[in-house]
């Protein structure tokens, strides 16, 4: 009884400082005095709200028809179900709680991992702090979907490497848990990150614990990978949907096997060899490598072609070594192995400077980088930075008799490959990218690694001073001041303003309460929502910057055409980049993400870009909003204009709106002044019939990208159709109800996107849905009274959550069963 009071005293005091930085670090976030302003998050809270409340009304969002002219229910690529759905459910849209709670509980899967994997509590405590302080970390840990992330990468890393070093079952079945958990709320990139990473990451464990033993290694693999398939599977159902929307999307760039063959793949390929800092670094580090380990006769040669070739290529790395503090943390690290450590030689010294190449390639770099990675990583405190770059020295004497210090050089070693490399491949044979930045918590992992191993060293011995003096030196193993002390540098550099790494940690506006939007704009869309269908459109010269009224707009059930999200229907995109930009679809305009380099884009399959940059390719790929056209906005039904500031008669007529009214009691942040509302004059109904089309006119009514709305008809290239309004009964998310009677045959048009996943009856039977003007739904309708009945399916939707439901309660028989074997053996 004494004994496990003492084994858990141990644990108080780390623990203690824990829970401390946590109400710390987010005391701003909690109290609401900060918020997180990015223009995504604004509609991502919004979005999550109003997909809760339809839980909690019994129904499953599968469409959304409320922003653009619909589209799936999904935002930035993510289904948000996840533990916090719960939480949403029973206390309402508290996110500033969820997020301090998200905190808690990185810390604690690190604090767990580090202590597991064989550390002392203080010394983990030191590790998880150290990771999540990291900028790229902090940086995204304001992003709410993307904490899971760092949470199932700490406990796969710390559950693979107990598996392949025990062998012990009970560690498959926690990466299938810790698999099913980590994909409820992500978004799609970091599973792919995940499962990539994590197949190399298991053949790397399997040849350093099994090298002498192929078949085991196999074995021990396979049942990792078997594992981890078993955890997708149980998320099938979210396999199903968003791989089906993405196919929608046309984002994923041309690509083909066919590209083994590719002779540009290669030369690309090559180049990218030639260029890379990072090889360089890799040969360079061989030569001097084969300098220390070969025999004295051959040794120099290969330390003097390594230190010439290093000497020659070190000007045009783009790296800035003794400028950093990295570089003064190097000389620290090397005092403290000095200081501590016994039986090194100075070879040892130099394959521990071969080893700590890679964190000065990671940390020194001079360029911008794709997405701007190095500008968050330089905006990291001073201290910090010292501290990292001693303690992760500390570490790399470790990296040549331990097993851990290897696996985590090779997970940083290998992310930075697979984003030069790798993503080269990748995008010539799938269309994919691996995107910068998003993947730095797996490099920052691998970094929390090393640095912990090399805290651990320092901790476990005594000064070379104090070995005379043994009394001294019991103290010193007892009451070690290094883990506190490292405690102090990582919480205290940073303490002045913790949100360092993140700009958009801005003050709430004074009208937003808890994430719910901004209470004045919901008004307002309550007193315009007249119909069900009613549509409005939002007008500002910088399209995002009326993401607040987006995200109200959802929450109150008011359709607005403006659509700004990463998975958008390419009709829709297509249409509203011709109507802006004059680009046809068939001249597949397209760009890599905004801030890649020139550098990484010259290596990648090329792109149609017409001249245009790559921002403003995402600006128009990922905001769609019509043109300020009178003809676009009445073709699309658009029946309220709303503006972020006041209505000038020149628009008013160019436009053709009505009854406009200066909302002065409604202000937005960061603008000057107030809304302004429109209504306009003459709209076309959100169903109607059109006459007229011959048989050979029909392609043209499908691809019509410049109708026009003439009083009682639509133009289009060489057809006039009449129309005439039809009658929707009913208007639902995912179900409309329209009434019509057609005086001779006719093609009913419904003003929302023609999307896959919506079908329709006609009287009973199915009938085929045909795009109308491009971006509409439309059937045929043969003369008479009809009923129509349109609904959204998503084809395999139900098997999907069979099956997956079917795994998740085949794993949890199969871990009760196996743990009730455990406990009674």
């Amino acid at each position: 009884m004494k004994r496990s009071i003492k084994e858990g005293s141990k644990y108080t005091v780390p623990l203690l400082i824990l829970i401390s930085f946590t109400l710390w670090f987010a005391y701003d976030i909690y109290t609401f005095k900060k918020y997180f302003s990015h223009p995504d998050f604004r509609l991502y809270y919004p979005f999550r709200q109003w997909f809760s409340q339809r839980l909690l009304n019994g129904e499953f969002p599968l469409w959304n028809p409320y922003w653009g002219i619909g589209q799936p229910a999904v935002v930035w690529a993510t289904i948000p179900i996840d533990i916090y759905t719960i939480l949403e459910i029973i206390f309402g849209p508290q996110y500033q709680y969820f997020q301090t709670i998200q905190l808690a509980l990185i810390l604690l899967a690190g604090f767990y991992a580090f202590v597991k994997l064989g550390f002392t509590p203080m010394v983990s405590t030191a590790g998880i702090l150290l990771f999540f302080m990291t900028p790229w970390v902090t940086y995204f840990y304001f992003y709410f979907m993307k904490p899971h992330s760092f949470i199932a990468h700490i406990l796969l890393f710390l559950f693979i490497y107990k598996w392949f070093g025990t062998e012990n079952k009970k560690y498959l079945f926690c990466i299938v848990w810790t698999i099913i958990f980590s994909m409820f709320g992500t978004k799609l990139e970091f599973w792919f990150y995940q499962t990539i990473f994590y197949m190399f990451f298991s053949t790397m464990a399997s040849l350093v614990f099994y090298s002498g033993s192929l078949l085991r290694s196999i074995k021990m693999v396979s049942l990792v990978m078997l594992a981890i398939g078993i955890g997708i599977t149980a998320h099938l159902w979210q396999l199903n949907i968003l791989i089906r929307i993405i196919d929608t999307t046309g984002r994923i760039g041309e690509h083909s096997m066919y590209n083994l063959f590719s002779l540009e793949m290669y030369h690309n390929l090559l180049i990218s060899i030639g260029e890379s800092g990072l090889l360089k670094i890799i040969g360079i580090g061989s030569f001097l490598y084969l300098g220390v380990v070969l025999k004295r006769r051959f040794s120099w040669i290969f330390l003097l072609l390594g230190i010439a070739i290093l000497s020659y290529f070190a000007q045009n790395w783009h790296i800035s070594f003794t400028k950093n503090p990295v570089f003064y943390g190097t000389i620290l690290g090397i005092i403290l192995s000095l200081s501590f450590t016994r039986g090194f030689k100075w070879k040892d010294y130099i394959k521990c400077g071969l080893i700590f190449l890679l964190l000065i390639y990671y940390w020194c770099r001079t360029e911008r980088g794709d997405l701007g990675e190095m500008e968050v990583m330089r905006s990291a405190p001073f201290a910090f930075k010292i501290l990292v770059a001693a303690l992760v020295w500390t570490g790399c004497m470790q990296f040549w008799r331990n097993k851990l210090a290897k696996l985590a050089f090779f997970s940083i070693l290998f992310i930075l490959l697979i984003r030069d490399q790798g993503q080269i491949i990748l995008s010539y044979l799938t269309g994919l990218l691996w995107i910068p930045t998003r993947d730095n918590y797996i490099i920052d992992f691998g970094v929390a690694v090393l640095a912990v191993l090399g805290l651990a060293s320092l901790r476990l011995q005594v000064p070379i001073i104090l070995l005379n003096k043994p009394n001294w030196g019991k103290w010193w193993l007892i009451v070690s001041p290094i883990p506190i002390v490292s405690i102090g540098v990582i919480v205290l550099s940073a303490s002045s303003n913790f949100y360092y790494s993140h700009p958009m940690m801005q003050n709430p506006p004074s009208d937003y309460a808890s994430y719910a939007g901004l209470s004045k704009i919901r008004e307002l869309m309550k007193e315009l929502h007249d119909l069900p269908q009613t549509r409005i459109f939002f007008f500002n010269d910088d399209w995002w910057g009326f993401t607040y009224g987006m995200g109200s707009s959802l929450v109150e059930g008011v359709s607005e055409v403006t659509l700004y999200d990463s998975l958008v229907p390419k009709n829709y995109k297509d249409w509203t980049v011709y109507r802006r930009l004059g680009i046809r679809p068939e001249q597949q305009w397209s760009g890599y993400p905004n801030e890649y380099t020139e550098k990484t884009i010259s290596k990648l399959p090329s792109k149609n870009t017409l001249g245009y940059s790559n921002l403003e390719i995402y600006l128009n790929s990922l905001v769609l909003a019509p043109s300020i056209d009178k003809n676009d906005l009445i073709l699309l039904g658009v029946k309220y204009v709303v503006k972020l500031s006041s209505i000038s008669d020149r628009m008013a007529k160019d436009i053709a709106i009505e009854d406009i009214k200066e909302r002065k009691e409604v202000t937005y942040p960061g603008i000057d002044g107030f809304l302004s509302t429109a209504r306009m004059s003459n709209f076309l109904p959100r169903a109607y019939l059109v006459y007229g089309i011959p048989p050979g006119g029909i392609d043209e009514f499908i691809n019509e990208l410049n109708p026009t709305v003439n009083e009682h008809s639509i133009s289009t290239k060489s057809l006039n159709l009449p129309f005439s309004p039809a009658h929707i009964e009913k208007y639902e998310p995912e179900r409309v109800f329209i009434t019509v009677e057609a005086k001779e045959d006719a093609y009913l048009v419904v003003s929302d996107i023609y999307h896959p996943f919506w079908h329709a009856r006609l009287d009973g039977h199915e009938i085929d849905i045909i795009p109308a003007f491009y971006i509409f739904r439309g059937i045929k309708i043969p003369q008479g009274k009809h009923f129509i009945d349109f609904y959204c399916k998503i084809p395999y939707f139900k098997i999907s959550i069979i099956i997956s439901l079917l795994v998740i309660l085949l794993c949890v028989i199969s871990t009760v069963y196996y743990f009730w074997l455990l406990k009674n053996k």
